[in-house]
């Protein structure tokens, strides 16, 4: 008997949820429309429903409304869309700006990865839009495929439309960039991830992306500079010239015309999980030629290889080269580049630590002109001359390096490391050693030139084809 009620009362309420579920879906479609779009809402504003788009914005005035694009619509006279308007582009909805003419856009965008903008002749956009992202989909022809590539300038038009602070966003896919593009402005350029967003240059004779202002951001995408004319002066993929707090990581960079990446008179910036590869000179290039810059930056995971030259070369400070940078280098991986592997010189105060360098035409790592350094937990191998190699340096620290069959040349360079013209260098639990069947490196250590004040403390010196340690002073 009583649960026989209960079962009575649990239908009656179950008979009053179900009549309040259909009331609220009843109160969404009169107020939004039955299609759900909310295009019947009093605050829409169709655009087809005039004659031209001005004439839209026009009626709606300083009301807080969204104006609709549908189709297709032509901009024959300069207008401006104020901040209190929302313009929501359907796919197939598109502003055609013609020759002449500028659409001052101050308002707001809702549209998705499809083409809503496009201009002839000298056509437009101007403002500052109500937006923190925009996408070069809005602007591009093609269907980001390699074969079909987004192209149009979509990118450069994207960063001419983005406000200061405001992000590109770069869908997975292939970009194609015609022209430089050189920032005036903070922003951040964002794709999907290396080898997933890809920017192809069809550029010869220019730079790829050009940062030159402050705070600006690089971040998951590949850059393929093989249209650059081989040989060029300082033709990059990427520039970073004159600023600070610059922030690169998962950025590859391959095919440049001369530098991968150029990163000259820059401060307290980040550069971490670069991949540089096949560019004709370096892979990452720091330096400076002005006194106060080049300083304070970090390097972290850099991954360089098969470059012309070197797969990383920080020059340091040309001009003054006493001052202290506190420069750090952090997580090196060069190899197979065609002279050194990592190149450090020119400046005082830094700390190399759990780098590699191996395969390189030249040197594997290479000190010149550095003062007041740490270098530790490194391997240097299969190099075809030292694998470590300190120049014209002066207190230097070094600890728990390897550096292994190296002199793979068999040349004039017999030591696993060599140390010339310098003072104060002190090496700690340190190997330097040849292994092979048939040795070729003829000594651990070799000291040349005008070198004293070298200390060798618990450090493995052996086997080698000839001993351990040799001074061309004699001494």
């Amino acid at each position: 008997m009583v649960w026989n009620k209960i079962k009575k009362v649990g239908k009656i309420m179950l008979k009053k949820i179900i009549l309040i579920l259909a009331l609220i879906c009843m109160i969404v479609l009169l107020i939004f429309g039955q299609t759900g779009n909310y295009t019947t809402s009093s605050n829409i504003v169709k655009c087809a429903d005039y004659d031209h788009p001005d004439d839209a914005i026009t009626a709606i005035g300083a009301s807080n409304k969204t104006l609709l694009v549908t189709e297709s619509e032509t901009c024959n006279t300069n207008f401006n869309v104020p901040a209190n308007v929302k313009v929501r582009f359907e796919r197939g909805g598109k502003l055609t700006i013609n020759n002449g003419i500028t659409v001052t856009f101050n308002g707001q965008i809702d549209a998705g990865l499809w083409r809503i903008f496009s201009y002839t002749g000298t056509g437009t956009l101007a403002g500052t839009p109500l937006i923190s992202s925009t996408y070069p989909q809005w602007w591009a022809t093609g269907d980001g495929t390699v074969e079909n590539p987004w192209a149009n300038d979509c990118i450069q038009k994207a960063y001419d439309f983005v406000p200061d602070g405001g992000t590109i966003y770069l869908k997975a896919g292939y970009y194609t960039l015609s022209d430089t593009i050189k920032t005036a402005k903070k922003i951040s350029i964002i794709g999907e991830g290396r080898n997933k967003s890809i920017i192809v240059l069809d550029i010869a004779h220019g730079n790829g992306i050009g940062i030159v202002t402050d705070y600006c951001t690089l971040k998951g995408f590949t850059i393929d500079g093989d249209s650059q004319l081989d040989g060029t002066q300082y033709l990059s993929p990427i520039s970073i010239i004159g600023c600070d707090y610059a922030l690169l990581e998962d950025i590859e960079v391959k095919n440049a015309g001369y530098y991968g990446i150029n990163i000259y008179q820059v401060n307290h910036s980040l550069f971490q999980n670069i991949y540089a590869h096949d560019n004709y000179r370096h892979g990452l290039h720091p330096g400076s030629d002005k006194t106060g810059r080049n300083k304070y930056n970090i390097y972290r995971d850099i991954y360089a290889w098969n470059n012309g030259v070197c797969g990383f070369k920080d020059r340091g400070n040309e001009i003054n080269y006493d001052e202290e940078c506190y420069n750090i280098y952090g997580n090196l991986k060069c190899w197979d580049n065609g002279l050194y592997g990592i190149m450090i010189g020119l400046q005082r105060a830094g700390v190399l630590s759990n780098s590699f360098a191996s395969g390189n035409g030249g040197y594997g790592i290479y000190l010149k002109h550095i003062d007041d350094f740490n270098v530790h937990d490194c391997s240097t191998s299969l190099n075809d001359k030292e694998g470590l190699t300190i120049e014209h340096s002066n207190d230097v620290n070094i600890t728990n390096v390897i550096v292994k069959n190296n002199n793979v040349l068999n040349a004039a360079n017999i030591g696993g490391i060599k140390v010339e013209n310098s003072s104060r260098i002190k090496f700690t639990s340190c190997q330097s050693y040849d292994d092979r069947a048939t040795k070729i490196q003829e000594y651990g250590i070799v000291t040349v030139g005008t070198s004293d004040f070298i200390e060798i403390i618990n450090c493995i010196l052996t086997p080698n084809e000839i001993s351990s340690i040799y001074n061309d002073a004699g001494q």
